[in-house]
């Protein structure tokens, strides 16, 4: 059974992930100070500080949280043809745009943290503990089966079709959040897949 102590700390790490994630999808990774999420929580720094050591901590904690919590892509796996390959995809996508949280969460991560070689140094320390699953391995590898299989056929490596579906997916949803551009997402994600994969289809 969970000692009361440890429920209300855990409580606690939890109200400052999530207004952190608040701050830093608002106004942007970098320029959230931890004075600010103090203050909206009511709280000071040093509170802060006993349960994370920096702000770095904080966003590793971010990313892990969201990466257990939900797993888009461990559905390739099973992915067993090209549309089911989409379909992964597809399923990501209303995620993001019906779960408000996620939506957050990825708004922050593609358009609100400045990955210098410091912090990408920084957050891999962070979380080499707690690894998450590597997105592009799982695509490269469901890409590769489907070639196996025979139903592909392209002079583009696995890696670069892998490349390719990522650049489409991830660039129409930031290119959508920076611009504040209002198109149906969804379809839009649909479209840009079917472009690749129609182009890679065996007939």
């Amino acid at each position: 059974m969970e000692r009361p102590r440890a429920h209300a700390d855990n409580k606690t790490r939890e109200r400052i992930l999530s207004v952190a994630l608040v701050c830093f999808a608002k106004k942007g990774y970098s320029e959230t100070s931890c004075d600010e999420i103090a203050a909206r929580l009511r709280m000071t720094k040093g509170a802060i500080f006993w349960h994370f050591s920096c702000k770095e901590d904080i966003l590793a904690e971010l990313l892990v949280r969201e990466c257990r919590a939900y797993r888009p892509l461990e559905r390739l796996a099973e992915a067993a043809t090209v549309d089911a390959v989409r379909d992964v995809f597809l399923a990501w996508a209303e995620r993001m745009v019906t779960n408000r949280s996620y939506r957050r969460f990825m708004r922050l991560m593609l358009c609100r943290v400045t990955w210098s070689e410091t912090l990408r140094a920084r957050f891999r320390r962070r979380i080499e503990k707690d690894p998450v699953a590597d997105g592009f391995e799982a695509v490269r590898g469901a890409i590769a089966r489907l070639r196996a299989d025979g139903q592909i056929e392209t002079p583009l490596s696995d890696a670069q079709v892998a490349s390719l579906l990522g650049a489409v997916f991830f660039g129409l949803h930031r290119e959508a959040w920076l611009q504040k551009r209002s198109i149906d997402l969804i379809q839009t994600v649909r479209a840009g897949l079917d472009a690749i994969l129609q182009g890679i289809r065996r007939n």
